[in-house]
């Protein structure tokens, strides 16, 4: 039985639907991320909500308790907290900013597969066409 050698077509149709599924497979785990994302600002706008109210809480009591001591504590342990949220905005828009950039780069490299291979596509079909005259 003879197998049938590949074609210039099969190979381009290899290399073509490789890159296709591999920015596809890339654009869905970006999706998913954004998803997942998505609960957890959820989560933090929770947490900032329930850290915010214990700051004012503590405050209160701090007011009422009239102690150094605690008044130090309670002040000290605001600024850590705040401290906290900052950092968490800081490295959340970090990973909103590279989840972008992805975005932008698997629409630019779909793009452009799609120009390239259509490219070839036209080269492939004007050198049949000079070989057919």
């Amino acid at each position: 039985m003879r197998t049938r050698t590949s074609s210039i077509t099969d190979e381009l149709l290899k290399v073509r639907m490789g890159g296709t599924g591999a920015l596809y497979a890339t654009e869905q785990m970006i999706d998913h991320d954004y998803s997942i994302d998505s609960a957890d600002d959820k989560r933090r706008e929770n947490y900032i909500k329930l850290i915010k109210a214990s700051i004012k809480n503590l405050k209160e009591f701090m007011e009422k308790f009239n102690n150094r001591d605690f008044t130090n504590f309670v002040l000290k342990l605001e600024r850590e907290l705040l401290k906290d949220l900052e950092e968490q905005f800081y490295y959340e828009e970090l990973s909103d900013n590279i989840r972008h950039e992805m975005r932008a780069h698997i629409i630019f490299s779909r793009e452009r597969l799609a120009k390239e291979s259509n490219e070839v596509d036209t080269g492939v079909i004007d050198k049949v066409f000079r070989g057919l005259k």
